[in-house]
């Protein structure tokens, strides 16, 4: 009966192993009285086979049950070792698998982490490029109108400068006129060659007027500072 600790594999396959003894053992026990019964002998004699008999039975089945507890008892302690060994090995792939989803997670988020950080990087450089661009283009806005502030001050201080100038030149010809109509005329006498009578002026002759030469210093004279040339010639 040894072998049923030795060889079982669970614990059915050690009660079968038992039972199948114990059938052995009882069709023995029956063949045994039933030979004893069958002998021609004193039946003092028949009673002590008997009984040996079932000394012998009764120590077999004892055999039995001690060989399937030690079986079942072996069969335990080697299914709890395994139990345990069991256990132990899913508790480390539980670990395992619990570590190596805490460090997908640790991951994941430092991995969103990141993409947020980029995000929120692009969305500044986006940010300071497109306020660099609009400063660049308000200064460039400001440079074209200072541009054409200037050179439409240029142009109107040209239209100015020519306006001035048309003014200048129209006083001076207005003051070189004003002077030309009030020169001082005088009467020379006409000359004539007989009779005495060159002093007399001939009858219905009109005296001969002369423009004498005036000498007019404001012409010759450099032009005063004053914005009005006319004014000028017209004190000197």
């Amino acid at each position: 009966m040894e072998y049923l600790y030795i060889t079982a594999k669970s614990r059915e396959e050690v009660t079968k192993h038992a039972d199948a003894y114990r059938v052995c053992t009882s069709q023995w026990y029956q063949h045994s009285i039933q030979s004893i019964d069958a002998e021609d002998c004193f039946e003092d004699l028949k009673h002590r086979k008997k009984q040996n008999v079932a000394r012998w039975y009764r120590e077999e089945e004892e055999k039995i049950n001690g060989a399937e507890i030690l079986a079942g008892l072996f069969f335990d302690s080697r299914m709890h070792a395994s139990s345990v060994e069991q256990v132990e090995r899913l508790k480390q792939e539980k670990e395992n698998a619990d570590a190596q989803k805490a460090a997908e997670k640790d991951a994941e988020e430092a991995k969103k982490v990141a993409e947020k950080k980029a995000e929120d990087a692009k969305k500044v450089a986006e940010k300071e490029a497109e306020d660099a661009q609009k400063v660049a283009e308000k200064k460039a806005a400001d440079a074209q109108k200072a541009i054409k502030k200037v050179a439409l001050d240029t142009q109107r201080a040209a239209i100015a400068a020519r306006k001035a100038e048309r003014e200048r030149k129209a006083a001076e010809k207005a003051a070189e006129e004003a002077l030309t109509r009030k020169k001082p005329t005088r009467v020379q006498p006409s000359r004539k060659s007989t009779r005495g009578s060159e002093d007399q002026p001939k009858e219905n002759e009109q005296p001969r007027l002369e423009t004498a030469p005036v000498k007019i210093a404001g012409l010759k004279r450099k032009r005063s500072n004053s914005t009005d040339p006319a004014l000028s010639n017209m004190e000197n």
